[in-house]
């Protein structure tokens, strides 16, 4: 089982590296489009958001987890598939008015069985995946201990 990050746990704030717009393969078509923030510290298990993003007409990047984190640790760290966390994933949904009123967090964490690439074809292409996720929400507060104040929706 993953470590579950806690505040407690992380005593250096990791810095935003990275902060682009990914596009991705899913099921059915190439169109796929999230937004993919990675932050970083020395000695921590770097952190990437994942961001559904409302414009995104491909597959949710909930349904594409296990390919997406497959990709973005293939290509901001490789080195890291060796290590027993390589990366602490993180899903972002935008709220709706009455979600964000009544507390529901913007923000889960997809725990992996196994963090070993295989390769799978998906819609006649080749491409790596790691384990199957299981989610859990995370509030804001655990976010924050991990990546710092968030960005207001």
């Amino acid at each position: 089982m993953t470590e579950r990050p806690t505040p407690e746990r992380e005593t250096s704030r990791r810095q935003l590296t990275h902060d682009y717009r990914h596009t991705y393969t899913g099921y059915w078509s190439r169109d796929g489009l999230c937004r993919i923030r990675i932050f970083a510290a020395p000695d921590h298990v770097p952190v990437v958001v994942a961001t559904e993003l409302a414009e995104n007409p491909g597959t949710s990047i909930t349904n594409m987890s296990e390919f997406l984190a497959a990709e973005i640790i293939a290509r901001h760290f490789p080195d890291r598939f060796e290590t027993e966390i390589p990366v602490i994933w993180l899903e972002q949904y935008p709220r709706t008015a009455e979600e964000r009123r009544q507390g529901v967090s913007a923000f889960s964490h997809a725990e992996f069985i196994s963090f070993t690439p295989c390769v799978e074809y998906l819609g006649g292409i080749k491409r790596i995946r790691i384990g199957q996720p299981t989610w859990r929400h995370v509030d804001e507060t655990e976010v924050e201990a991990l990546i710092g104040p968030i960005e207001a929706e």
